[in-house]
Formats: structure tokens, sequence, C-alpha cells
């Protein structure tokens, strides 16, 4: 329960910290949101409740009126509810550090919200800084990589109902030379392969080489949706996307590796 309470909060503080069309919303979810995380957590985990208890409070609009956080404030309270995720995820109640952790960033979200100076970060602190910018730089890959396939998708989905919609074909190889970029800088080697059969196909397509309904276009049509697949995987366990896939070199198909997920 607090974890879900938890994934709800983090996912409306971030769309109230980016000011875009859904902040207002976010904002007028978020103290109902984040009253309940406060609650959940100082059942399940007590030591942690006055960083819960904080974070309510920075939710709360001031003189009755919700404003958008400022970035420090915005990057204190995302940085807690990280620290949280991770306390709910390994809770060891014998921790005799989780405590004195949970009372010191309680601190420093107040002091932001007070105007205060903030102390210094200690080791442990920078690490979660770390891991949250990380998060977030994962997130804006994901965002591209899904929003080049969309594109791509459309853009096939347009030619095989009428071969004469050939408009935007000649852009497809040089969006998945990008995409190959992107996936083979965060490590996703398979992945980036794919992206480069893609591009291949691509090109094919655009020169008129690549006819609609050969195997080669089959193997394009197939490693769009697989790789949107492993794409989703990757915004919610990188881990399982680097080792859950492998690619095929002598069909050019990118192949899931593990069960259970309803796909073959």
């Amino acid at each position: 329960e607090a974890q879900d309470w938890l994934r709800r909060c983090s996912g409306r503080w971030a769309q109230a910290s980016d000011e875009g069309p859904q902040a207002a919303a976010a904002l007028a979810d978020l103290p109902g949101l984040m009253q309940g995380l406060g609650h959940s957590v100082a059942r399940v985990c007590p030591d942690a409740g006055p960083l819960a208890q904080a974070l309510a409070e920075a939710a709360t609009p001031r003189d009755g009126q919700a404003v958008p956080p400022g970035p420090q404030l915005a990057l204190e309270v995302a940085t807690a509810l990280l620290f949280l995720e991770a306390t709910l995820q390994d809770f060891d109640p014998g921790d005799p550090t989780l405590a004195e952790r949970a009372t010191q960033l309680a601190g420093r979200v107040r002091a932001v919200q007070g105007g205060q100076a903030l102390p210094p970060l200690a080791p442990w602190m920078e690490r979660l800084y770390r891991q949250w910018s990380e998060r977030q730089t994962l997130g804006s890959v994901v965002d591209e990589v899904r929003r080049i396939l969309a594109e791509a998708e459309a853009q096939l989905d347009r030619l095989a109902r009428d071969p004469s919609q050939r408009q935007g074909l000649d852009a497809l190889p040089a969006r998945f030379a990008q995409m190959q970029g992107v996936l083979s800088v965060l490590g996703l080697e398979d992945a980036a392969r794919t992206a480069q059969a893609m591009q291949a196909a691509a090109q094919g397509l655009a020169d008129g080489q690549l006819a609609l309904g050969s195997a080669g276009w089959r193997g394009l049509v197939h490693n769009l949706g697989a790789l949107g697949f492993l794409i989703d995987v990757l915004g919610l366990h990188p881990a399982a996307a680097q080792r859950g896939f492998a690619f095929d070199t002598e069909a050019c198909e990118l192949r899931p590796q593990f069960t259970g997920l309803g796909v073959e």
C-alpha cells in the first residue's frame, strides 16, 4: 500500500514541478496524496514518519494558493521520495541510520520552505542525488525513443494502408540512427544493433529496394514492436531490459529472452 501511495506521489510531484499542462491538476491532488503517503509510511516504517510529514507540509498550499515548487524544493522533495522508495523496497527495521537520515532529509525540505541555507550534503545524500539525476536522464531517453518509435509506426501504418503515402520515409533512417546512438550510450547493445538493422531496412524502404510484405518489411515491423516492449521494460526495470533481450543476427530481429511477461 505504501509503495502505491509513493508511486502516485512521485508521479504527481514530477508533473507539478515541470509546470506543464498537468501541473495545476497535480498541485490539486498532491496534498491528499502526500497525506495518504504519510499515514501509510507511519504504519509500516515509523522511523520515516517525520520525513513523510515534512513532504505533506511541502505539498500543502500556503495562504490557500497552490503554486508550482521552485527548483530547489522540487529537487529536495524528489530526492526524499527516492529515499522513501529505497527504504520501502529494502526495509530493515533494525537499520540504525534510518531515523537519522529521514530526519536530515525532512530538515532539508523544511529549510528550503523556510528560505534557510542548506547544510552540506553528506556522502550518502550525494549518492541519492546521483540516483535521482540518473533516473531523470533515463526517463528523458525513454520518452525520446518512444516518440521516435511512435512516429515510425504511424509512418509505416500509413504506407501499409496506401503505398503511395511515402512522405517522410527519407527521414526514417536518420531517426533510427539517432535512436541507435542513444541506446548504445545506455549500454543496450542488442537494442542498438536492432536500431541499426531498422535503419538499414528503412533506407531500403526509402530507396524503393524493400517491398511491402517482404521478409525485410516484416522484420522491420517486428523490431518496432519488440523495441517498444524493451523500452517499456527499461522504464520500469532497467536491469531486466539489459538482460532480457537478445538480437538474433541471422534473422535480424530482437527477441525477448524471458518468460512470464506475456510475450513469446
